[in-house]
């Protein structure tokens, strides 16, 4: 089905893709595949698609790949180097949070918030960009979600300067003002009845002036995470599984 001109039910589903945006916020993962065909999602070592059958195409656009975090050991004394960044909730009050990406630097962390109107505004690009592809329902859904799947990795290719004038409301905290960083993957576990249930990540930041930040993310235990956060944070950081 084309996004063309029509007012069917389904093709105004498709277009009002902010009623989905939290759901597309939390794709934080990003060694999943998307079906060109269905847009099921399905591990990357997948020949066919667990959903429609359909043969995977191998492409490097497909998978997203996180091989950036693999460089943070090579000490090159660049400051404004970025060695990882981590899609989040920042806590602001008990009930109140805001979408963030949290940008590690050489020798500072980032936190870049992702407004309402920026999401809606990058919702309706992409929107746009899927009409005027021809791209159908499954298609134009596996797309917006692969672009919000993406979305953090712009700041790879960002200056500290950039990042800080995007949103007015971003700040940067410099590692020598941290006194603590605690950081406590999600997990989960089971109980004696057999049932799961899970444990949200945390990474909370106690700066030597007494202020906390606070933030939740959705990243599992990762050897590879860990030692760069040693290697930024030293003893400052207690890593928790």
């Amino acid at each position: 089905m084309s996004c063309g001109v029509g007012k069917s039910p389904i093709e105004k589903v498709y277009t009002d893709y902010t009623i989905r945006r939290e759901a597309l916020l939390s794709f934080e993962r990003s060694d999943y595949m998307y079906c060109e065909q269905c847009g099921a999602q399905f591990e990357p070592e997948s020949k066919f698609c667990p959903s429609c059958g359909s043969p995977v195409a191998q492409t490097p656009g497909n998978a997203v790949s996180e091989s950036h975090i693999q460089e943070p050991f090579n000490h090159s004394g660049n400051t404004e180097e970025v060695v990882w960044v981590l899609t989040a909730q920042r806590k602001e009050s008990f009930f109140k949070r805001r979408a963030c990406s949290l940008i590690f630097m050489r020798d500072k962390l980032i936190v870049a918030h992702l407004s309402a109107q920026r999401q809606k505004e990058e919702s309706a690009k992409v929107s746009s960009e899927i009409k005027a592809q021809g791209k159908g329902f499954f298609k134009g859904s596996a797309a917006m979600m692969q672009h919000w799947a993406n979305y953090h990795k712009k700041y790879y290719s960002m200056s500290s300067g950039h990042i800080l004038a995007e949103d007015p409301t971003n700040f940067a905290i410099q590692y020598v003002n941290i006194k603590k960083l605690v950081y406590q993957c999600e997990s989960t576990d089971i109980d004696s009845d057999g049932r799961s249930y899970g444990h949200q990540g945390k990474l909370d930041i106690s700066l030597f002036e007494g202020k906390k930040i606070k933030f939740s993310h959705t990243r599992s235990h990762d050897s590879t995470i860990k030692k760069m956060l040693i290697e930024l944070f030293g003893k400052k950081l207690k890593y928790r599984k």
